[in-house]
Formats: structure tokens, sequence, C-alpha cells
């Protein structure tokens, strides 16, 4: 075709031209001229030749085949036949989102292959993604191509190998209905006719096969038409993926068991990949099914592992998709409150803290209240420890940004021990107090009695109450000593269940006892105490510490002792007079200036 069209511009002003009834009258619209000659099929009307084709893309087609025979029609137009270079685009009628699954097959293995015999006919080929799940041995799972094909219910895929032969188990296989992915060489699985012209397989970019679930019912794909003179096929080139997502909310009374109502009343799903993102009521505390509509399945995590405790936090919003036979949990958006990597368990992981390095997030005014105070600054975290499960610890982590009045009814002459608790069906963080001192033990044993609480260092449960009580997510974080029935003095807890002395206390002779507060809430398993030195002497310099065990009298005998228990740590300095002596920084053994020393004391809880 050779043709050639000139364009002929109207009348136009320039800026500051003086305009004329003569120039008004030379305004018209362009014009345009076409010169040359054209063959009459490129050019004829309601009809798309080859020729039209080749110059690129063309008119909106509609898809009304199957899942895997595409049928495009384009209304009011022919098409003579396919061209290499042809470029179609149309509405996808049926997605490719089949997929099947056959139990109780059997496999074999010898080195690294592995034979998998199915019940009944798989009609896979060379190349194929199959998953193979379930076998005890673990080597055997896992998502694999087809390696070879036996016969109509065998096929072989290659693995790291097993030492079992056959896998035990209940074992699993799933493929897509439709076709996986190999080389475009064999069938795809998929195929388009467009126009009523022959139908040709359908590929991915570059020839690739097409996976389950790759073509959505009702988006819009550009294919592109591919002949090498051997063979000829229809690849994708672009995709405009329908946005179809699903706004649900879950009230269900009980964890475990979910129910998704659609907020525009809807109860299908147009494809199986339809998005379902859903607000969850409660958290889960074992495997849980989701029920949306007619469809009700297990809900699964990457891939086909199933929920364990804490993987749904209630308030929180989840997305799945289903996959014919299950829910797969996609993401969720994390609450405030969320599950978390801690460096230590059970514990306040940061807060406020005064000019000695001391916590200062408790605060009273001589009432029968205890607040928080310096949350609005710097928050108070707290670590839950909730046990554990396949991926490690399961911990969750709150933050608490006000202050405010959060233990209250604190009267008497006693001690109260103040709790902060996480709801472990919806996250919600409530406050508490108990007179009884909580247990912290590597033993089975849990208190008996409302109000008593042991935590479990060896499962990391809270519980309180008998041992048939259900675990809790309870830290405390603090106590507090009432006498008359007013409060008279909060003790904060150190963040992380470590302890350092605010201050140094003075270093002295003769029968002396040094204690200190340590605030840990419960009985260190280290607490030292070391004597730092304060102004150079005995080849130190300022600031090196010396454990007070490694001092000794002048006739080499050790003359001291520590101790600790739930709140105190107690050194005690017994020198009958005698210049105490240490092992000085050039291996001498040197005496002591006792004013150039003083006293620092360290606690850790141990676990």
């Amino acid at each position: 075709m050779a043709l050639t069209a000139t364009v002929t511009p109207g009348k136009t002003f320039v800026a500051a031209e003086l305009v004329t009834n003569s120039k008004l009258n030379q305004l018209a619209a362009p014009s345009v001229s076409i010169a040359g000659t054209a063959d009459t099929t490129q050019i004829s009307d309601d009809s798309v030749t080859a020729a039209k084709g080749a110059f690129g893309p063309w008119f909106y087609g509609v898809d009304s085949g199957t899942a895997i025979a595409h049928s495009v029609a384009i209304a009011g137009h022919t098409l003579a036949a396919y061209v290499d270079g042809l470029i179609v685009r149309y509405r996808v009628g049926t997605g490719n989102d089949g997929v099947t699954d056959q139990a109780g097959v059997t496999l074999t293995s010898s080195t690294f292959t592995a034979t998998c015999t199915t019940p009944s006919a798989h009609a896979l080929a060379i190349g194929d993604k199959v998953m193979v799940y379930g076998a005890t041995q673990d080597d055997y799972n896992g998502t694999f191509q087809v390696a070879s094909v036996g016969s109509a219910t065998t096929f072989t895929y290659v693995f790291a190998g097993s030492a079992t032969s056959p896998a035990t188990g209940t074992i699993n296989v799933r493929y897509s209905a439709v076709g996986g992915e190999g080389s475009f060489i064999q069938t795809s699985g998929v195929t388009v006719a467009v126009a009523g012209l022959a139908a040709k397989n359908l590929f991915g970019p570059a020839g690739t096969r097409l996976m389950p679930g790759e073509i959505i019912t009702g988006e819009i794909i550009e294919i592109l038409y591919n002949d090498n003179g051997i063979t000829s096929w229809f690849e994708i080139l672009s995709r405009e993926t329908a946005s179809e997502v699903i706004r649900a909310v879950d009230n269900s009374p009980t964890p475990n068991a979910y129910a998704a109502q659609a907020s525009d009343g809807r109860t299908t799903l147009v494809v199986n990949n339809t998005l379902l993102v859903c607000r969850m009521a409660l958290a889960n505390t074992a495997t849980a099914t989701l029920t949306f509509g007619s469809i009700s399945g297990t809900i699964r995590k990457n891939g086909l592992t199933a929920l364990t405790s804490g993987d749904i936090v209630g308030g929180q919003w989840c997305q799945f998709i289903w996959d014919g036979t299950y829910w797969q949990m996609l993401s969720s958006a994390v609450p405030a409150s969320a599950r978390a990597t801690v460096p230590v368990r059970q514990t306040v992981l940061s807060c406020s803290v005064g000019t000695t390095g001391l916590p200062n997030f408790l605060t009273h005014s001589g009432g029968t209240t205890v607040s928080t105070q310096n949350c609005t600054t710097t928050p108070l975290v707290v670590a839950f420890a909730y046990g554990s499960d396949d991926s490690g610890a399961v911990d969750y982590v709150t933050r608490i940004s006000t202050n405010a009045a959060n233990w209250t009814g604190l009267g008497g002459t006693t001690t109260y021990y103040l709790y902060v608790d996480r709801s472990v069906a919806t996250g919600a963080i409530t406050y508490g107090i108990t007179t009884n001192r909580p247990t912290y033990t590597n033993t089975s044993t849990v208190a008996v009695g409302a109000g008593f609480h042991t935590y479990l260092i060896t499962t990391g449960f809270m519980y309180e109450g008998a041992a048939t009580s259900t675990a809790i997510q309870r830290v405390f974080v603090g106590e507090a000593t009432t006498v008359g029935g007013a409060v008279t003095g909060v003790t904060a807890y150190m963040p992380r269940g470590q302890f350092q002395s605010g201050t140094d206390d003075t270093f002295t002779l003769d029968n002396s006892t040094e204690t200190q507060t340590h605030q840990l809430g419960l009985t260190p398993r280290v607490a030292r105490w070391v004597l730092v030195n304060a102004i150079a002497q005995n080849n130190y310099v300022l600031g090196d510490e010396v454990p007070l065990e490694c001092v000794s009298s002048a006739g080499g005998a050790i003359t001291t002792g520590t101790y600790a228990n739930a709140t105190t740590m107690v050194a005690r300095l017994r020198w009958s007079s005698q210049t105490p002596s240490v092992i000085d920084g050039a291996w001498g053994i040197s005496a002591v200036t006792v004013a150039n020393w003083t006293l620092r004391a360290y606690a850790s809880r141990g676990w």
C-alpha cells in the first residue's frame, strides 16, 4: 500500500496581529488530501483481513468459550486469516482456575527420582508442575516438574532423595486441571479461536505454559499471533486483571470457625481467584475454617500449612483466595498489638526512665489508684509470651501510649502486684491487680486458686488458677504497697529483666550491709556486686569493675557474702579491721584504698 496524506491547516493569527474582515473571511477548518493507491482488501468496509491485521492492534472482542477453549467473537466484522504479528484484545469468559487434587497416591523412589502412582488418570505431560504433600518423609513434599510420564496413572519427578521407599503418610498430589508449565511444543491446555478461525494454543509471554489461575474470568488480555513457519500459537502480551475484591466482616461468636458476611450482600465468588478481604472477630487458637456463602473450607497459610494458635489476631483484616479446596490466607493487616519477634519474652521491653536509668512509668497520689506516666512521650512496650508453634516462639507486643489510672481499688495494708492483660481472642488490653506474688518456674507445677499466677518458663505460658486453666496473656509490670487504705509507694519493674543500681553505694569497712531493691519482681538467678574504680589505683582506671568475690582480706580469706530474694539483693562486708586487697592490673595483689572505690549491683532474672 502506498498512500500519502497532506494536511493543510486553516487560517491562524499571531500575537498582536491586526484582525480585518478580509482575514476573517480566510478562516477555515484544516483540509486533508490523500494521494496514491491501495489494495481493495485493505480498505474495504466491515472486514478484517490479514493485511489489515499485520499493521497492529485492532478492535475488542468477547470470549464465550470454556476454561480451556476460548472462542472470541468480533461483532460486525470477519477475519479472513491469521497473520504473523496479529494482535487481539478480548475479555475472558472463563479463567483457567481449575485445580485437580488426587488423594491416596503412592510414592516410591530410587536415588533422586520419585515415582508417583495416582488412583485415577492424571493427564499430565513432561514439564507440568505438580504439588506433592502429606508424605511423612518431608523430602517427598513440595512443588516439582514432571520429569517423565510412565502411564496414565504414573509419573516421575526429581527430588533430593529419601532413605525411605515407599513413602508413608496420607499423600496427595495437586496440579492444574488444564495444564501446567512447560515447553510450548507441548499441548497448552488452553486454546483460542478468533472470529471462527482454527483454534490455536495460548501461552504466556515467550511461549511459557499457563499456570492454574493465570487467566482470570472477566479480565482483558492482549494476545499476539506467533507463526515461525513450522508451528503457530497465541501468546499473552499484556493483561488488565479484573478488579474483583469482596470486603466482608466475620462476627463469629467462637474462634476457629469463621463466617464471612459481604458488606454488599454477595454470597458467591465470581471466580476462585476472587480476593476476599475479611475482618476477623476473634483470634484463632488452633486450625480454623472459613465459610463464605456455600463455600466452606479449612484455612491454609504458605500453601498447604494449617494455621496454628495466634496466626489470626482478633480484629485484624485478612486476605483470602479460594483455591478450590482451601482458603489460602495471603496476608493480614497487623493491628497495633501484634505477634512479633522479641529479644526477651514475658516482660516490659522498653519504657521511660529517670536520670539514674531506673524505670519511672508508674505513679500514685496516695489514694487507691496507680497510674501510668511519661507514656505519651516514651511508650510502655510490653511483650506477652504465648507458647510456641512450628515457626518458633509466639509473642505479642503492645505499646501503651497514654497516661491513665489503670489500676484501681488498692486498699488495706498490703502489697499489690500490677499486671497488663492482652485478650487472646481480640487483642484488647486491660489491667488488673492481685495480692499474690506470681511464680516463675521450670517445673510443670501450677499454683492453684484465683489470683495465683504461674509462668512456665519451659513452655512460655502464663496460667491463673488450677493446672487445668487455659493459658492467658498476662505480664506483671510492677507492684504497689498500701498502708491504711492508701498507696504509699510503687515499684516499676526493670525492662528486659535486667537491673543495674541507679547510683553506686559507698564502699565501707567492718561488718557493713549493702541493700538494693532490684525491681525484677522475682528472685534473680544472677545477682552480683562489683567494686567500681572511682579514682585510679592498683593499675585500674576510672570505671573499671572488680567482682566483689575477688576481694579478700590481708590474710587472704574471702570475707564478703551476697544473697537475693524476690525484692532485694544484699552484700555483707566483713573485714575485721583488715585492709581489703584485690588482684591489680599488673597481676599483683594490692591493698585497696576504700575511698577510691564504690559498690554497684547487677541482677538478671536469667531466662
